[in-house]
């Protein structure tokens, strides 16, 4: 069987939507399936952020890349014209994974929808993405065989948003082997070094994420300075900008001034399992996830985490992190007070983390995955 797979998210991004289409398909190539012939879709105008990172997932995939550079917009406005992915790569099934669809053709689709955010709450995204994205993901989503969520959060939205029945939907979790078994890893003094060359001092408090509104970093910076009163702490951001971040800046800027945070943009995928375990705590105050993986990432590595109830943020931590609501600063301040003052607390939570954290695996992902191909191409 000739699967494609939409491979951009690895190619041209870092957020938890290129780790998991990464670890899925070097999963899928270390099952060894003797029926799976792997297409992977990767055109776009832009250069790829991590070549050799990209080249070390479709060599383990057992894949094959077929890529061009041609912009998206044009793509979408030429629409067949442009060649669909059916006709590019030749497949039986192509997976969508992100929001940003090609032209798709006439094969069985599988689509991927990690949240549903825009829909919970439309000032998470901007007006041009309000505009364009959710008519066409609706439309991917009616149309596909079966739609994959990484959590029941996100399966019950689309039950109660779009009426997407049952036997359409995969609930598969994500994981965080990753961090706990890493192909790549900066030992301990060479983090050390690199935080110290960031200004990095400990103890710190960590927050991984792209900064966007839905990540909750203006109230992350409000709570941190309350907690921050007579301690010694740092808050280290670790995260690229995305968008509507001009009152994160402002916010921000004083503080970084101060010396009371530092912002990590861009770094190695190899420095991020120590900087979990430099990290006294992390802290991810996001309003709404459909799975949230640096909390899992944390939990892997024995850092106490801070989280919030938003969305599938419970669902993933369960009794292994200190849950606040997210829109209630003095909460979160108290939390990160609580798990700063307590030895005892933060061991209790770095051993349920990891306890947690063992419940999931990207070798089970990679299985149900293929299950799932399986199953459509079968007509089940």
């Amino acid at each position: 069987m000739k699967i494609g797979i939409d491979f951009r998210p690895v190619l041209f991004s870092r957020t938890g939507i290129a780790r998991y289409v990464g670890e899925v398909v070097s999963g899928l190539g270390r099952l060894g399936a003797s029926d799976l012939d792997l297409r992977l879709f990767g055109d776009a105008w832009s250069r790829e952020i991590d070549p050799a990172r990209a080249a070390r997932i479709v060599r383990e995939g057992r894949a094959t890349l077929v890529r061009r550079r041609f912009p998206g917009r044009l793509q979408r406005f030429l629409g067949p014209l442009g060649g669909t992915v059916a006709r590019r790569l030749g497949v039986d099934l192509f997976h969508v994974t992100d929001l940003a669809v090609p032209p798709l053709g006439d094969v069985p689709l599988v689509i991927t929808i990690h949240d549903l955010a825009y829909e919970v709450d439309p000032s998470f995204h901007g007006a041009a993405f309000r505009r364009d994205v959710p008519a066409r993901v609706r439309r991917v989503i009616d149309r596909a065989a079966r739609v994959v969520t990484p959590s029941e959060e996100t399966a019950r939205q689309l039950r109660d948003r779009y009426g997407v029945e049952e036997p359409r939907l995969a609930v598969i979790p994500h994981a965080a082997d990753h961090v706990r078994d890493p192909v790549d890893v900066a030992a301990a003094e060479e983090v050390g070094a690199w935080l110290s060359r960031a200004g990095v001092a400990s103890p710190f408090v960590l927050s991984v994420g792209t900064i966007e509104p839905r990540k909750n970093h203006l109230r992350l910076l409000d709570a941190f300075e309350r907690f921050a009163e007579g301690r010694s702490h740092t808050l280290v951001v670790a995260g690229s900008w995305g968008w509507e971040v001009d009152a994160v800046r402002e916010r921000m800027s004083p503080m970084v001034e101060a010396g009371r945070v530092v912002h990590l943009d861009a770094f190695e995928d190899r420095l991020l399992p120590g900087l979990y375990d430099a990290a006294e705590s992390m802290v991810y105050p996001s309003l709404y996830e459909g799975f949230g993986l640096p909390v899992l990432e944390a939990m892997e590595r024995g850092c106490p985490v801070v989280t919030t109830s938003g969305g599938a943020l419970g669902e993933v931590a369960g009794d292994a992190a200190v849950i606040v609501d997210g829109t209630d600063v003095a909460a979160l301040a108290g939390a990160l007070g609580r798990v700063a003052d307590d030895p005892a607390l933060r061991r209790d939570l770095a051993g349920r983390g990891r306890r947690r954290a063992a419940a999931f695996s990207w070798r089970r992902s990679a299985e149900a995955h293929l299950d799932l191909y399986r199953d459509v191409l079968a007509g089940r």
